[in-house]
């Protein structure tokens, strides 16, 4: 028999549509086992003549089936109801409180699939109305235009429904990045201020701190935009000296409130030649030591040269003793 054919006989759920499910077949006729085949046909079969042994053989050749929810725990040998114990028999028991659905002997999966979609229902119907609501919806007081903003919240926040990215809100999330890290190259001062950047750019995402460097880290990582485009977005965040001094010619008015350090900036630097001779004179004195101490180093055996500590996967990753 195939796989998408088999299905149990009494509500026509199958394994196919729940794996969590098991099929049993009716247990063969014989001497020792005839009271219990007695049961398993008057439990699938109540109307019939389930009393004739040639109909209980006809039931086990035609694989007759039952699930895994018509037995007790204690009909089973395992946790997971996979294996029956030899006098197992179905109980009418576990049936209280569950609609069978569907009609007996419906064939193909649309049984299963129906018998399943009415015991949900069944569930629901069954279940207290006066259940508190979940907690993440608001009262019914408070279903006015700021419910869209709260349910943003909280799936930003981690809740069932994840926000979704488009590519506007990562150029916007990389250009307060770029914009909030500036010269940093250590620590994470940067994120508040590239939280705040953000809030500017997207003032209707609520998004936290946490998220958004994560999500910035992400899109650094999983090479959503490529280098010409990253390096574009970084020019935008942060603009260049000339755009600087454009932007100072626009608006004169807010150039005379600044302290004029330009002329300071551009003061030439005098310092003493005696310094400066001296400091070139260390220098080569240093190079020509460390020239001949390399060139005595390379013309030694393998054997004598002074060992190395191994490398440690910081160094091996940034290969500083490449050559060595």
């Amino acid at each position: 028999m195939k796989e998408n054919e088999r299905k149990c006989y009494k509500c026509g759920c199958s394994p196919a549509h729940d794996r969590n499910i098991t099929l049993h077949r009716f247990p063969k006729p014989g001497r020792t086992n005839s009271l219990r085949c007695e049961l398993w046909a008057k439990y699938c079969l109540p109307h019939d003549s389930w009393w004739s042994p040639e109909f209980q053989n006809k039931l086990h050749y035609k694989h007759l089936m039952l699930c895994t929810k018509h037995f007790k725990k204690s009909s089973f040998i395992d946790n997971f109801g996979k294996r029956l114990v030899k006098s197992a028999v179905p109980d009418e028991e576990c049936d209280k409180g569950r609609c069978l659905g569907g009609r007996r002997g419906a064939s193909g999966a649309g049984a299963g699939r129906g018998s399943m979609r009415a015991a949900s229902r069944a569930r629901g119907a069954a279940r207290s109305p006066s259940s508190p609501p979940h907690p993440s919806s608001p009262p019914d007081g408070l279903m006015s235009a700021g419910s869209s903003r709260t349910r943003q919240a909280a799936s930003a926040a981690g809740g069932v429904r994840r926000m979704r990215w488009t590519r506007d809100m990562n150029a916007n999330a990389m250009r307060a990045y770029y914009r909030a890290k500036g010269e940093e190259t250590a620590g994470i001062a940067y994120r508040a201020r590239m939280h705040c950047f953000f809030a500017e750019l997207e003032p209707s995402i609520p998004v936290t701190e946490q998220n958004l460097a994560d999500r910035v880290r992400y899109i650094m990582r999983s090479k959503i935009f490529d280098d010409a485009e990253l390096e574009r977005l970084r020019r935008e965040a942060i603009p260049s000296s000339n755009e600087l001094a454009t932007a100072g010619d626009e608006a004169p008015q807010a150039t005379d409130q600044l302290p004029r350090v330009e002329a300071a900036m551009d003061l030439p630097v005098v310092g003493d030649s005696d310094d400066d001779e001296m400091v070139s004179h260390e220098l080569e004195q240093m190079r020509s030591i460390l020239e001949e101490a390399i060139l005595e180093t390379r013309s030694m055996p393998l054997e004598n040269r002074p060992r190395l500590p191994p490398h440690t996967p910081k160094q091996a990753k940034s290969g500083c003793r490449e050559g060595s």
